[in-house]
């Protein structure tokens, strides 16, 4: 800890600079403004809601039957602040980089080490009495993904026995009066 400090007094005084931690200004151009706005989390529902929450428990009491909401189907979060455009309101400016970028990139030919190895290669074909053949009609037929050839039904008819069983659970529940809730 000691050399670091050192070091920071060191590079603060060649750069011209020093920091300014736990003073009055500091606090001040850093200070989370959003910890001074006093939340209601707990917000007086709006009359509209309380209506219809009134509403609900006099339907399930006169119904007799209780509204089983599924959680999966159902947002539990808040939307984010954003709109489905993106974040517009809330755009901040780029600082300059401070480096060049999209600047002409020379061709100096190819790699030498490619070179190499592409007449490694050579020899080495020579050598083994053996060709390479990519890209010809031979090697496609012979690496050929045969998977690719299958047409999958991602949307398959649903059976006989499915379709008959949806349609015996809806004449249950008309007759029931009463939604089976899985």
């Amino acid at each position: 800890m000691v050399g670091t400090l050192n070091h920071e007094k060191l590079a603060s005084t060649m750069v011209n600079h020093n920091w300014e931690f736990g003073t009055e200004a500091s606090k001040a151009k850093y200070a989370n403004k959003a910890k001074d706005t006093d939340y209601n989390f707990a917000p007086k529902l709006d009359d509209d809601m309380t209506s219809t929450a009134q509403h609900l428990t006099g339907a399930e009491t006169t119904l007799k039957h209780k509204w089983v909401i599924d959680d999966s189907k159902v947002q539990l979060e808040s939307d984010p602040i954003c709109s489905s455009a993106g974040c517009t309101q809330y755009k901040h400016k780029k600082p300059k980089l401070g480096y060049p970028i999209n600047y002409p990139v020379p061709n100096n030919g190819a790699d030498p080490d490619m070179v190499a190895t592409l007449e490694h290669e050579k020899l080495a074909s020579v050598m083994n009495n053996h060709n390479w053949d990519f890209g010809t009609e031979e090697s496609k037929a012979k690496w050929h993904n045969k998977a690719k050839d299958t047409d999958y039904n991602f949307a398959p008819a649903l059976d006989g026995d499915m379709i008959s069983t949806a349609k015996h659970l809806t004449g249950a529940e008309a007759s029931l009066k009463h939604k089976w809730v899985i």
